[in-house]
């Protein structure tokens, strides 16, 4: 029988049980939440996007988004793009011809905002 609390022979500290434990939980708990979180991304990413989809804001608009119809919609534009997955790795950084395309600048009655001189 040990004369520690807890039951613990001389040669372990309750402190140093109690800081692995933890580490172990905190460990488990991260890898638990990436491996559930991996396979609901693409539905995060789809909600993302039909939430500022032809809301007025740029980023929602042509040509820097399409107009969805619906999420289904969405659903399927971002998988024939391959980009159902695009931001959910940790480590790698995936990047399509599509996205190294640079978007034109909106135009406002025909004309190129950029080139018009501002004087």
């Amino acid at each position: 029988m040990s004369d520690t609390p807890g039951g613990l022979g001389n040669n372990q500290n309750p402190g140093s049980q109690f800081s692995q434990a933890l580490a172990i939980c905190s460990y488990t708990k991260f890898v638990i939440e990436k491996a559930v979180s991996m396979p609901i991304y693409p539905f995060l990413l789809v909600g993302d996007l039909m939430a500022v989809n032809n809301c007025g804001l740029q980023a929602g608009l042509p040509p820097y988004s399409p107009v969805f119809k619906s999420w289904i919609h969405c659903w399927k534009y971002l998988s024939v793009q391959h980009q159902l997955f695009q931001g959910s790795s940790l480590v790698f950084c995936w990047v399509s011809s599509v996205a190294l395309e640079q978007p034109q600048p909106p135009k406002k009655h025909g004309l190129n905002v950029a080139t018009v001189d501002k004087a």
